[in-house]
Order: structure tokens, then sequence, then C-alpha cells
């Protein structure tokens, strides 16, 4: 039976039962509340309340010499890579993202257009209850890389330099 979240009468045999509902929407942020033997007597009925609580991850994220940043994240169920449950982007002062309850791993990149590279970085086994705030901080690692050309004998010389990345080529 398919529910839009209204409440809904069942006309079923006396007994034990166990009900069991789906919150099949949004996709990738499915949620199932189990209750177990649920008692049903004759001529009395039962009203079971099911709440989808999700909780809330705060995530924040810094360079390491402590410089606030904004971030792009992908957030995926823990131990996989490939199945994306949920990306967006949060404020340098952080934002504030709504999960099911379960453990996830959380990828974070740097959007800083000061930075010449984007530096990553992972959250792992981050575990959500449902109802239950918390808050994150991560810190991308960034150096600082000071170039100085010069002609012969300390003569500045005006040049384009690249900075690449041999694994992006980037």
């Amino acid at each position: 039976f398919t529910s839009n979240g209204s409440e809904t009468t069942f006309f079923i045999a006396p007994g034990n039962y166990d009900i069991v509902a789906h919150k099949v929407a949004p996709e990738g942020q499915e949620m199932t509340i189990k209750e177990t033997n649920i008692a049903l007597k004759m001529e009395q009925g039962a009203i079971k309340r099911f709440a989808f609580q999700t909780g809330s991850l705060v995530l924040k994220g810094e360079t390491s010499q402590k410089i606030p940043v904004a971030l792009n994240y992908r957030v995926t169920k823990s131990g996989e890579t490939t199945n994306v449950i949920m990306e967006g982007q949060v404020e340098k002062t952080g934002g504030k993202i709504e999960l099911p309850p379960g453990i996830y791993d959380i990828a974070v990149e740097a959007v800083d257009p000061t930075l010449e590279s984007k530096p990553k970085g992972k959250l792992s086994a981050i575990a959500v209850e449902g109802g239950a705030i918390q808050e994150k901080l991560i810190t991308l690692v960034v150096g600082t890389l000071n170039i100085k050309v010069v002609k012969a004998g300390d003569e500045m010389a005006p040049s384009k330099i690249f900075v690449i990345d041999p694994a992006t080529k980037e």
C-alpha cells in the first residue's frame, strides 16, 4: 500500500503484527521505520504514528592557516564512493545538511578563488541520528609557495608561472 502521508485505516484480523513504513522520497534519502509485535485485539484499534526524523550536520571548512573556506560536498553511504546521496555547497560560515539516520562519508573540496589549487578532504564514518544536530569542521591542508623569478644579478624577470598537479595535469 502506498500513502501520501495522510492517516489510513486498515481492517485486519486480530493478532500481532509488524508494521514497516518506508519513506521513498526524495531519492537517495529513503528511510525505514519498523514497529514490531503490535497487538490488535478484538474490537479494539491501534493507532501508530510514524515520524521520520532526519539528523542535521553543520559542515564547516577551514584551511590549515585557520582561514574559513566555502566547500563543495558529496555525501555517500560509508564505504561507498560512487552512489552519491547528496551534493551541494556550504558557505564560509558553514551550512546545515539534513540526512536520514545512517553512517556517511563526506568528500569536500575548497571553493576559494584565491587558492591556486582546490584542496580536498574527507570525513569518514559520520554517524547521523534522527533529531540530532552535530557540527563537523574539516581542516584542508594548504601550503604556500613563494616564487621569485630573476635574471642574472637578482634583477626581476616578468614571467607567467604555472603550478601543475601531475595527477590531474591542471
